[in-house]
C-alpha cells in the first residue's frame, strides 16, 4: 500500500526531468563560477569589451500574467564569468519585447561592483505587452579593464 506513493512520486520526478538537457549548455554557460582562461593577460582587454556578453552573461525570467498578454513578474540576472576582474559600474539594457519580436519598451539599469563568480539580480517591473526579454551590458566602467573610465561594450566597442 505504502508503494503507491513511492511509484507516483517517482513518476512524477521523472517527468518532470525529461527534457531538461534542451538548455543545458546555456545552462552551462551560465552556472559555471568562472571561464577558465579569462584574465585580462591571457585575452587582453579589447577582446573581453569587444565580446562582454560571454563574460558578462545576462539571463531573464518571467512569469506570464494570467490575464492574457504581458508579464506580472520578471527578473534579469546577470553573472561574471571573468576570472579576476571586477566590474566597477555595468549599464545593463533591457528591452521588452511583444509577442512578434517588436521591441515595446527598452530600460536601462546600473549594476555597481560586480566581483568574479558573483551574480547580481534586477527586477523587471511589470508589462501589460511585452512576453520576452532580450539583455545585454551596452557600458561599464573597470579599474582593470578600462582604467577607471567608462565605455560603450559588445557591438558599440571602439578600441582605442
Amino acid at each position: 500500500m505504502n508503494r503507491i506513493p513511492i511509484i507516483m512520486l517517482t513518476t512524477v520526478l521523472l517527468l518532470s526531468c525529461g527534457g531538461s538537457d534542451t538548455n543545458k549548455e546555456e545552462s552551462d554557460h551560465f552556472n559555471n563560477k568562472v571561464l577558465p582562461d579569462s584574465t585580462i593577460e591571457q585575452l587582453g582587454s579589447a577582446e573581453i569589451l569587444s565580446q562582454i556578453d560571454r563574460y558578462l552573461v545576462s539571463k531573464a525570467q518571467l512569469t506570464p500574467s494570467t490575464t492574457g498578454d504581458g508579464f506580472r513578474e520578471a527578473i534579469v540576472t546577470v553573472k561574471n564569468k571573468l576570472q579576476n576582474i571586477t566590474i566597477q559600474d555595468a549599464f545593463l539594457e533591457v528591452n521588452i519585447l511583444t509577442a512578434d519580436n517588436k521591441e515595446y519598451r527598452t530600460d536601462f539599469y546600473t549594476l555597481e561592483n560586480i566581483e568574479p563568480g558573483s551574480v547580481k539580480t534586477i527586477k523587471i517591473p511589470e508589462s501589460s505587452r511585452g512576453v520576452k526579454i532580450r539583455s545585454h551590458i551596452v557600458k561599464l566602467t573597470s579599474d582593470s579593464l578600462t582604467n577607471g573610465e567608462t565605455v560603450m561594450v559588445g557591438e558599440h566597442y571602439i578600441k582605442n
